[in-house]
Protein backbone atom coordinates (compact mmCIF):
# COMPACT_ATOMS: atom_id res chain seq x y z
CA UNK A 1 0.00 0.00 0.00
CA UNK A 2 1.08 3.60 -0.51
CA UNK A 3 2.31 5.73 2.08
CA UNK A 4 -0.70 7.79 3.58
CA UNK A 5 -3.56 8.10 6.23
CA UNK A 6 -5.97 5.35 5.95
CA UNK A 7 -8.88 4.16 8.09
CA UNK A 8 -9.75 0.62 8.27
CA UNK A 9 -13.70 -0.38 8.77
CA UNK A 10 -15.44 -3.57 9.61
CA UNK A 11 -19.14 -4.02 9.07
CA UNK A 12 -20.71 -8.05 10.77
CA UNK A 13 -24.52 -8.37 10.47
CA UNK A 14 -26.21 -7.99 13.71
CA UNK A 15 -22.97 -5.79 15.41
CA UNK A 16 -21.52 -2.23 15.76
CA UNK A 17 -17.95 -1.36 16.04
CA UNK A 18 -16.95 -0.05 19.69
CA UNK A 19 -15.75 3.51 19.48
CA UNK A 20 -12.46 4.20 21.74
CA UNK A 21 -11.08 7.67 20.20
CA UNK A 22 -8.32 7.15 22.40
CA UNK A 23 -6.90 4.39 20.29
CA UNK A 24 -8.21 6.23 17.15
CA UNK A 25 -11.16 3.76 16.62
CA UNK A 26 -14.31 6.16 15.74
CA UNK A 27 -17.82 5.40 14.31
CA UNK A 28 -15.76 5.04 10.77
CA UNK A 29 -12.96 2.75 12.22
CA UNK A 30 -9.69 2.89 13.02
CA UNK A 31 -7.79 5.63 11.30
CA UNK A 32 -3.75 4.56 10.82
CA UNK A 33 -0.74 6.45 8.90
CA UNK A 34 1.47 4.10 7.23
CA UNK A 35 5.06 5.54 6.25
CA UNK A 36 7.02 3.62 3.46
CA UNK A 37 8.82 0.40 4.64
CA UNK A 38 6.16 -0.19 7.93
CA UNK A 39 4.44 -3.52 8.56
CA UNK A 40 1.64 -3.01 11.02
CA UNK A 41 0.38 -5.93 12.83
CA UNK A 42 -2.22 -7.16 15.34
CA UNK A 43 -4.83 -4.61 14.47
CA UNK A 44 -7.62 -5.26 16.85
CA UNK A 45 -10.90 -3.89 16.35
CA UNK A 46 -13.76 -4.87 19.33
CA UNK A 47 -17.26 -5.15 18.25
CA UNK A 48 -20.55 -5.33 20.22
CA UNK A 49 -23.96 -6.19 19.63
CA UNK A 50 -25.67 -4.07 17.84
CA UNK A 51 -28.74 -2.29 19.67
CA UNK A 52 -32.24 -2.55 18.99
CA UNK A 53 -35.24 -0.69 19.74
CA UNK A 54 -38.61 -2.83 20.26
CA UNK A 55 -41.55 -2.53 21.46
CA UNK A 56 -45.54 -2.60 20.41
CA UNK A 57 -47.95 -0.07 18.92
CA UNK A 58 -51.26 -0.06 20.68
CA UNK A 59 -54.95 1.53 19.78
CA UNK A 60 -57.02 3.47 21.36
CA UNK A 61 -59.20 0.22 22.36
CA UNK A 62 -56.17 -0.58 24.13
CA UNK A 63 -55.70 -3.66 21.53
CA UNK A 64 -52.29 -4.18 19.58
CA UNK A 65 -52.35 -3.06 16.30
CA UNK A 66 -50.68 -5.31 13.22
CA UNK A 67 -49.59 -3.71 10.12
CA UNK A 68 -48.61 -0.36 11.45
CA UNK A 69 -45.50 1.57 10.42
CA UNK A 70 -43.25 2.82 12.84
CA UNK A 71 -40.44 4.82 12.34
CA UNK A 72 -36.93 5.85 13.91
CA UNK A 73 -35.45 9.44 13.43
CA UNK A 74 -32.03 10.39 14.47
CA UNK A 75 -31.04 13.97 15.19
CA UNK A 76 -28.07 15.05 12.19
CA UNK A 77 -25.57 17.28 11.88
CA UNK A 78 -24.93 18.80 8.01
CA UNK A 79 -23.46 22.01 6.66
CA UNK A 80 -26.95 23.09 5.82
CA UNK A 81 -28.06 22.95 9.65
CA UNK A 82 -29.13 19.99 12.21
CA UNK A 83 -32.50 18.11 11.71
CA UNK A 84 -33.98 14.78 12.00
CA UNK A 85 -34.02 12.31 9.94
CA UNK A 86 -36.07 8.86 9.19
CA UNK A 87 -32.95 6.25 9.67
CA UNK A 88 -35.05 3.07 9.85
CA UNK A 89 -38.55 2.34 9.63
CA UNK A 90 -40.47 -1.34 9.94
CA UNK A 91 -44.03 -2.64 10.56
CA UNK A 92 -45.59 -4.46 13.95
CA UNK A 93 -46.60 -7.98 13.41
CA UNK A 94 -49.86 -9.58 14.09
CA UNK A 95 -49.29 -9.22 17.63
CA UNK A 96 -48.44 -5.47 17.09
CA UNK A 97 -44.89 -5.99 18.14
CA UNK A 98 -41.76 -3.94 16.44
CA UNK A 99 -38.49 -4.55 16.07
CA UNK A 100 -36.17 -1.73 14.38
CA UNK A 101 -32.60 -3.40 13.91
CA UNK A 102 -29.18 -2.35 12.48
CA UNK A 103 -28.50 0.65 14.46
CA UNK A 104 -25.84 1.96 15.82
CA UNK A 105 -25.61 3.58 19.93
CA UNK A 106 -26.74 6.93 20.50
CA UNK A 107 -30.40 8.41 20.61
CA UNK A 108 -33.60 8.05 18.51
CA UNK A 109 -36.97 9.08 18.39
CA UNK A 110 -39.96 6.74 17.69
CA UNK A 111 -43.22 7.16 15.91
CA UNK A 112 -46.05 5.06 15.02
CA UNK A 113 -48.53 5.36 12.41
CA UNK A 114 -51.61 3.56 11.19
CA UNK A 115 -53.85 3.88 8.13
CA UNK A 116 -53.56 3.43 4.51
CA UNK A 117 -50.93 5.37 3.31
CA UNK A 118 -48.26 4.46 6.17
CA UNK A 119 -49.15 0.95 5.42
CA UNK A 120 -48.12 1.51 2.12
CA UNK A 121 -45.38 2.87 2.89
CA UNK A 122 -43.88 -0.06 5.22
CA UNK A 123 -45.00 -2.93 3.29
CA UNK A 124 -42.81 -2.84 0.95
CA UNK A 125 -42.40 -7.07 -0.48
CA UNK A 126 -44.26 -7.98 2.46
CA UNK A 127 -46.82 -9.85 2.33
CA UNK A 128 -49.89 -8.95 4.15
CA UNK A 129 -52.34 -12.03 5.19
CA UNK A 130 -56.28 -11.70 3.94
CA UNK A 131 -57.26 -11.64 7.84
CA UNK A 132 -55.47 -8.21 8.45
CA UNK A 133 -57.74 -5.28 8.20
CA UNK A 134 -58.21 -2.27 5.80
CA UNK A 135 -56.76 0.72 8.07
CA UNK A 136 -58.43 3.41 5.88
CA UNK A 137 -57.54 6.56 7.50
CA UNK A 138 -56.83 4.98 10.48
CA UNK A 139 -55.24 6.80 13.83
CA UNK A 140 -53.24 9.77 14.45
CA UNK A 141 -49.72 9.26 14.25
CA UNK A 142 -47.61 9.43 17.81
CA UNK A 143 -44.36 9.57 19.27
CA UNK A 144 -42.95 7.89 22.05
CA UNK A 145 -43.67 8.94 24.44
CA UNK A 146 -47.63 10.48 24.04
CA UNK A 147 -46.86 13.36 21.79
CA UNK A 148 -47.75 13.84 18.07
CA UNK A 149 -44.77 16.78 17.21
CA UNK A 150 -41.33 15.39 17.19
CA UNK A 151 -39.98 18.40 18.86
CA UNK A 152 -41.65 17.13 22.41
CA UNK A 153 -41.03 13.64 21.72
CA UNK A 154 -38.80 11.26 24.72
CA UNK A 155 -35.70 10.22 22.75
CA UNK A 156 -34.89 5.99 22.87
CA UNK A 157 -31.57 5.97 24.60
CA UNK A 158 -29.02 3.14 22.63
CA UNK A 159 -25.90 2.82 25.14
CA UNK A 160 -23.75 -0.40 25.98
CA UNK A 161 -24.92 -2.01 28.80
CA UNK A 162 -28.13 0.05 28.71
CA UNK A 163 -31.53 -0.56 27.91
CA UNK A 164 -34.43 1.72 28.08
CA UNK A 165 -36.80 -1.79 27.74
CA UNK A 166 -39.90 -2.32 25.76
CA UNK A 167 -41.06 1.23 23.91
CA UNK A 168 -44.65 1.03 24.09
CA UNK A 169 -46.69 3.59 21.96
CA UNK A 170 -50.57 4.33 22.48
CA UNK A 171 -51.83 5.69 18.99
CA UNK A 172 -55.14 8.45 19.16
CA UNK A 173 -59.20 8.11 17.86
CA UNK A 174 -58.62 9.92 14.29
CA UNK A 175 -57.32 13.58 13.69
CA UNK A 176 -56.80 13.11 10.21
CA UNK A 177 -57.22 16.13 7.59
CA UNK A 178 -57.28 16.77 3.79
CA UNK A 179 -54.54 18.51 1.43
CA UNK A 180 -56.52 19.60 -1.48
CA UNK A 181 -54.43 21.53 -4.27
CA UNK A 182 -53.29 22.78 -7.87
CA UNK A 183 -50.24 22.33 -9.83
CA UNK A 184 -49.75 25.23 -12.49
CA UNK A 185 -49.86 24.63 -15.47
CA UNK A 186 -53.33 22.42 -14.86
CA UNK A 187 -50.81 19.49 -16.23
CA UNK A 188 -53.03 15.98 -15.64
CA UNK A 189 -51.07 12.99 -14.00
CA UNK A 190 -48.13 14.89 -12.37
CA UNK A 191 -47.15 12.12 -9.56
CA UNK A 192 -47.09 14.45 -6.32
CA UNK A 193 -44.78 13.01 -3.57
CA UNK A 194 -45.74 13.23 0.22
CA UNK A 195 -43.14 12.70 2.77
CA UNK A 196 -43.12 13.25 6.33
CA UNK A 197 -40.48 15.89 7.41
CA UNK A 198 -36.52 14.86 7.70
CA UNK A 199 -37.19 12.01 4.94
CA UNK A 200 -35.11 11.23 2.08
CA UNK A 201 -37.24 12.40 -1.34
CA UNK A 202 -35.73 9.82 -3.52
CA UNK A 203 -37.03 7.11 -0.88
CA UNK A 204 -40.53 8.72 -1.04
CA UNK A 205 -43.12 5.84 -1.77
CA UNK A 206 -46.43 7.37 -0.98
CA UNK A 207 -47.58 9.14 -4.04
CA UNK A 208 -50.87 10.75 -5.44
CA UNK A 209 -51.86 12.01 -9.08
CA UNK A 210 -53.60 15.01 -10.94
CA UNK A 211 -56.77 14.70 -12.26
CA UNK A 212 -57.97 16.54 -15.81
CA UNK A 213 -57.50 20.14 -14.50
CA UNK A 214 -54.45 19.79 -12.68
CA UNK A 215 -55.88 19.36 -9.48
CA UNK A 216 -54.84 16.92 -6.06
CA UNK A 217 -55.93 15.52 -3.07
CA UNK A 218 -54.17 13.91 -0.08
CA UNK A 219 -56.85 12.51 2.12
CA UNK A 220 -55.75 11.59 5.63
CA UNK A 221 -52.95 13.13 7.22
CA UNK A 222 -51.84 13.07 10.56
CA UNK A 223 -51.23 16.67 12.46
CA UNK A 224 -47.00 17.53 11.21
CA UNK A 225 -44.79 18.77 8.79
CA UNK A 226 -44.46 17.16 5.22
CA UNK A 227 -42.66 17.71 1.67
CA UNK A 228 -44.32 17.93 -1.25
CA UNK A 229 -42.97 17.08 -4.85
CA UNK A 230 -44.56 17.40 -7.95
CA UNK A 231 -43.07 15.79 -10.92
CA UNK A 232 -44.07 14.35 -14.52
CA UNK A 233 -42.68 13.41 -18.05
CA UNK A 234 -45.07 14.80 -20.80
CA UNK A 235 -45.27 15.77 -24.24
CA UNK A 236 -44.37 19.03 -23.29
CA UNK A 237 -41.04 17.66 -21.53
CA UNK A 238 -40.16 16.54 -17.96
CA UNK A 239 -41.23 19.10 -15.08
CA UNK A 240 -40.67 19.52 -11.71
CA UNK A 241 -41.57 21.59 -8.63
CA UNK A 242 -39.81 22.98 -6.10
CA UNK A 243 -39.98 21.29 -2.95
CA UNK A 244 -43.01 22.46 -0.71
CA UNK A 245 -43.23 22.07 3.01
CA UNK A 246 -46.59 22.46 4.89
CA UNK A 247 -47.27 22.04 8.24
CA UNK A 248 -50.57 20.39 9.28
CA UNK A 249 -52.02 21.36 12.80
CA UNK A 250 -56.04 21.19 13.30
CA UNK A 251 -57.63 21.39 10.11
CA UNK A 252 -57.50 21.09 6.12
CA UNK A 253 -55.34 22.59 3.51
CA UNK A 254 -56.87 24.25 0.70
CA UNK A 255 -56.10 26.56 -1.99
CA UNK A 256 -52.32 24.70 -2.23
CA UNK A 257 -50.61 25.95 -5.46
CA UNK A 258 -47.78 24.08 -6.93
CA UNK A 259 -45.76 25.73 -9.91
CA UNK A 260 -43.96 23.70 -12.46
CA UNK A 261 -41.27 24.17 -14.05
CA UNK A 262 -39.32 22.70 -17.28
CA UNK A 263 -36.03 20.91 -15.99
CA UNK A 264 -33.19 21.32 -17.84
CA UNK A 265 -29.98 19.89 -18.99
CA UNK A 266 -26.79 21.10 -17.26
CA UNK A 267 -23.12 20.31 -18.64
CA UNK A 268 -19.67 21.20 -17.65
CA UNK A 269 -16.71 19.49 -17.09
CA UNK A 270 -13.87 19.14 -14.40
CA UNK A 271 -10.04 19.66 -14.86
CA UNK A 272 -6.33 19.78 -12.78
CA UNK A 273 -5.20 23.22 -11.91
CA UNK A 274 -3.82 25.35 -15.01
CA UNK A 275 -6.15 23.83 -17.25
CA UNK A 276 -4.83 20.41 -16.97
CA UNK A 277 -6.86 17.31 -18.02
CA UNK A 278 -7.75 14.63 -14.72
CA UNK A 279 -5.44 12.16 -14.26
CA UNK A 280 -7.21 9.96 -11.80
CA UNK A 281 -9.94 7.56 -12.63
CA UNK A 282 -14.45 7.23 -11.66
CA UNK A 283 -14.85 10.69 -10.43
CA UNK A 284 -18.46 11.62 -10.28
CA UNK A 285 -20.88 14.96 -10.21
CA UNK A 286 -23.58 15.31 -7.21
CA UNK A 287 -26.01 18.38 -7.20
CA UNK A 288 -27.19 18.03 -3.53
CA UNK A 289 -30.36 20.04 -2.76
CA UNK A 290 -30.54 19.75 0.98
CA UNK A 291 -32.03 21.79 3.70
CA UNK A 292 -32.61 20.81 7.44
CA UNK A 293 -35.68 19.48 6.26
CA UNK A 294 -35.16 17.30 2.99
CA UNK A 295 -32.43 15.62 0.88
CA UNK A 296 -32.30 14.89 -2.74
CA UNK A 297 -29.11 14.58 -4.72
CA UNK A 298 -28.64 14.14 -8.45
CA UNK A 299 -25.14 12.63 -9.53
CA UNK A 300 -23.57 11.69 -13.11
CA UNK A 301 -20.08 9.80 -13.75
CA UNK A 302 -17.21 12.54 -15.18
CA UNK A 303 -16.38 10.97 -18.68
CA UNK A 304 -12.70 9.93 -19.26
CA UNK A 305 -12.51 13.84 -21.31
CA UNK A 306 -13.38 15.38 -18.02
CA UNK A 307 -17.12 16.62 -19.36
CA UNK A 308 -20.49 15.82 -17.49
CA UNK A 309 -23.85 16.21 -17.49
CA UNK A 310 -27.19 16.01 -16.19
CA UNK A 311 -30.40 16.00 -18.61
CA UNK A 312 -33.18 16.67 -15.87
CA UNK A 313 -32.41 19.21 -13.11
CA UNK A 314 -35.11 20.59 -11.81
CA UNK A 315 -35.29 23.89 -10.23
CA UNK A 316 -33.96 25.25 -7.02
CA UNK A 317 -30.58 26.01 -5.06
CA UNK A 318 -28.13 23.47 -5.65
CA UNK A 319 -24.36 22.74 -4.16
CA UNK A 320 -21.72 20.60 -6.33
CA UNK A 321 -19.64 18.26 -5.04
CA UNK A 322 -17.28 16.18 -6.80
CA UNK A 323 -15.96 13.15 -5.46
CA UNK A 324 -13.75 10.68 -5.20
CA UNK A 325 -11.05 12.95 -5.50
CA UNK A 326 -7.51 11.59 -4.27
CA UNK A 327 -5.76 12.18 -1.28
CA UNK A 328 -3.80 15.63 -1.04
CA UNK A 329 -6.61 17.50 -4.02
CA UNK A 330 -9.00 19.73 -3.36
CA UNK A 331 -11.54 21.25 -5.33
CA UNK A 332 -10.73 24.99 -5.76
CA UNK A 333 -13.05 26.39 -7.70
CA UNK A 334 -16.32 26.40 -9.56
CA UNK A 335 -17.61 28.46 -11.93
CA UNK A 336 -20.22 29.37 -14.81
CA UNK A 337 -20.38 32.44 -16.87
CA UNK A 338 -18.51 34.36 -14.13
CA UNK A 339 -20.32 32.74 -11.24
CA UNK A 340 -18.80 32.13 -8.80
CA UNK A 341 -20.37 28.37 -7.63
CA UNK A 342 -18.20 27.55 -4.87
CA UNK A 343 -20.14 27.90 -1.83
CA UNK A 344 -23.23 26.57 -2.83
CA UNK A 345 -27.14 27.13 -3.02
CA UNK A 346 -27.17 28.29 -6.18
CA UNK A 347 -29.53 28.47 -8.95
CA UNK A 348 -28.22 26.41 -11.86
CA UNK A 349 -28.62 27.90 -15.52
CA UNK A 350 -28.28 24.61 -18.57
CA UNK A 351 -27.38 27.71 -20.99
CA UNK A 352 -24.01 27.94 -18.84
CA UNK A 353 -21.45 25.23 -18.59
CA UNK A 354 -19.68 24.54 -15.19
CA UNK A 355 -16.32 25.06 -14.90
CA UNK A 356 -14.82 22.87 -12.27
CA UNK A 357 -11.14 22.96 -11.12
CA UNK A 358 -9.49 20.24 -8.89
CA UNK A 359 -5.89 21.25 -7.24
CA UNK A 360 -2.92 20.02 -4.93
CA UNK A 361 -3.42 20.99 -1.49
CA UNK A 362 -0.79 22.31 -0.05
CA UNK A 363 -0.67 22.66 4.07
CA UNK A 364 -0.46 21.23 6.90
CA UNK A 365 -1.88 22.05 10.63
CA UNK A 366 -0.33 20.70 14.05
CA UNK A 367 -2.90 20.49 17.15
CA UNK A 368 -1.64 20.11 20.49
CA UNK A 369 -4.29 19.45 22.77
CA UNK A 370 -4.54 19.79 26.84
CA UNK A 371 -6.59 19.18 29.23
CA UNK A 372 -5.54 21.29 31.71
CA UNK A 373 -1.96 20.67 32.71
CA UNK A 374 -2.13 17.23 31.11
CA UNK A 375 -2.06 16.34 27.26
CA UNK A 376 -5.57 15.69 26.31
CA UNK A 377 -5.57 11.75 24.74
CA UNK A 378 -7.95 11.22 21.85
CA UNK A 379 -9.95 14.66 21.63
CA UNK A 380 -11.92 15.06 18.71
CA UNK A 381 -10.29 18.57 16.67
CA UNK A 382 -12.42 20.13 14.52
CA UNK A 383 -11.39 22.39 11.99
CA UNK A 384 -14.52 24.61 10.03
CA UNK A 385 -14.27 26.62 7.40
CA UNK A 386 -15.01 30.54 7.50
CA UNK A 387 -18.60 31.75 6.49
CA UNK A 388 -18.45 31.82 2.97
CA UNK A 389 -17.51 28.20 2.62
CA UNK A 390 -19.86 26.68 5.21
CA UNK A 391 -22.45 24.45 3.07
CA UNK A 392 -19.27 22.83 1.76
CA UNK A 393 -18.91 19.49 3.92
CA UNK A 394 -15.19 18.85 2.01
CA UNK A 395 -13.82 21.80 3.65
CA UNK A 396 -14.25 20.59 7.01
CA UNK A 397 -11.62 18.54 8.83
CA UNK A 398 -11.73 16.46 11.88
CA UNK A 399 -8.88 13.69 13.97
CA UNK A 400 -7.96 12.40 16.94
CA UNK A 401 -5.17 13.65 19.00
CA UNK A 402 -2.87 10.91 20.03
CA UNK A 403 -0.69 9.35 23.17
CA UNK A 404 0.89 13.17 23.84
CA UNK A 405 -2.31 15.17 22.38
CA UNK A 406 -1.12 16.04 19.53
CA UNK A 407 -2.92 15.47 15.70
CA UNK A 408 -1.27 17.11 12.57
CA UNK A 409 -3.66 17.17 10.05
CA UNK A 410 -2.15 17.40 6.24
CA UNK A 411 -2.94 18.26 2.94
CA UNK A 412 -5.27 21.34 3.87
CA UNK A 413 -6.76 23.78 1.24
CA UNK A 414 -6.23 27.18 1.63
CA UNK A 415 -8.44 29.51 3.68
CA UNK A 416 -9.50 30.70 7.30
CA UNK A 417 -10.34 28.10 9.57
CA UNK A 418 -11.39 27.85 13.56
CA UNK A 419 -10.17 25.09 15.30
CA UNK A 420 -11.96 23.70 17.86
CA UNK A 421 -11.13 20.22 20.48
CA UNK A 422 -13.79 18.41 22.30
CA UNK A 423 -13.22 15.45 24.74
CA UNK A 424 -16.78 14.08 22.91
CA UNK A 425 -19.34 15.04 21.03
CA UNK A 426 -21.62 13.74 18.68
CA UNK A 427 -20.74 11.99 15.33
CA UNK A 428 -20.71 15.19 12.81
CA UNK A 429 -21.48 17.75 15.34
CA UNK A 430 -19.29 20.24 14.52
CA UNK A 431 -20.83 21.06 11.27
CA UNK A 432 -22.99 22.83 13.79
CA UNK A 433 -20.37 25.13 14.25
CA UNK A 434 -20.62 26.21 10.95
CA UNK A 435 -24.26 26.13 10.30
CA UNK A 436 -24.40 28.77 12.93
CA UNK A 437 -23.20 31.83 11.46
CA UNK A 438 -24.75 34.18 13.94
CA UNK A 439 -21.91 33.59 16.07
CA UNK A 440 -23.91 32.47 19.01
CA UNK A 441 -22.21 29.43 19.74
CA UNK A 442 -21.69 28.57 23.21
CA UNK A 443 -17.96 27.76 22.35
CA UNK A 444 -16.85 30.98 20.08
CA UNK A 445 -14.50 31.86 22.56
CA UNK A 446 -13.27 28.07 22.79
CA UNK A 447 -12.05 28.10 19.02
CA UNK A 448 -8.49 29.40 17.42
CA UNK A 449 -8.45 30.99 14.32
CA UNK A 450 -5.73 30.19 11.60
CA UNK A 451 -5.13 31.04 8.14
CA UNK A 452 -3.87 28.54 5.59
CA UNK A 453 -2.16 29.22 2.41
CA UNK A 454 1.40 29.83 2.38
CA UNK A 455 2.72 25.99 2.00
CA UNK A 456 4.86 26.94 5.62
CA UNK A 457 2.19 24.91 7.82
CA UNK A 458 0.42 26.48 11.21
CA UNK A 459 0.98 25.17 14.92
CA UNK A 460 -1.64 26.10 17.09
CA UNK A 461 -2.48 25.11 20.95
CA UNK A 462 -5.99 24.19 22.44
CA UNK A 463 -7.81 23.28 25.42
CA UNK A 464 -10.07 20.75 24.74
CA UNK A 465 -13.62 21.25 25.68
CA UNK A 466 -15.45 19.25 28.69
CA UNK A 467 -17.43 16.56 27.52
CA UNK A 468 -20.39 17.69 29.96
CA UNK A 469 -20.83 21.20 27.86
CA UNK A 470 -21.83 18.67 24.68
CA UNK A 471 -23.85 16.53 26.06
CA UNK A 472 -26.91 16.20 24.30
CA UNK A 473 -25.72 17.85 21.12
CA UNK A 474 -24.72 20.84 20.26
CA UNK A 475 -27.59 23.60 19.03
Amino acid sequence: MPPGEYTVSVSHAGFVLMQDPRRGVTASGFKIGLSGGQTLRNIVLPMAAAPVISGTVVGPDGQPLAAALVRAYVRQYTPYGTRMRVVKKGMTDDLGAFRLSGLSFGEYFVSAGYGDRERAEAVGKTQLSANVSRADDGYVTQFYDGTGELSYARPVRLAPDFDDGGVTIYLKEPARFRIHGQVVPPLAGVKIAIVPKGSDLAEATSFVQTGAGGAFEIRGVSPGTYLLLGTIISAYGSFSSDVMTLNVKDSDLDGIRMALIMTQRVSGGVTLDFGQPINFAAPHVRLVRSTIEFDQTLTEDVKPDGTFAFADVPAGEWDIVVEPIPPGMYVKSINSAGRNLLSGGNRLSGSAPIQIVVAPAPDTLDVQVTNGADPAIGAQVAVVPAATLRRRADRYFTGFTDSSGHLRLSALPPGTYTVYAFERIESGAYYALGANISGASPFRDRGVSVTLGDNGGKTIELKAIPAAETAGGIR
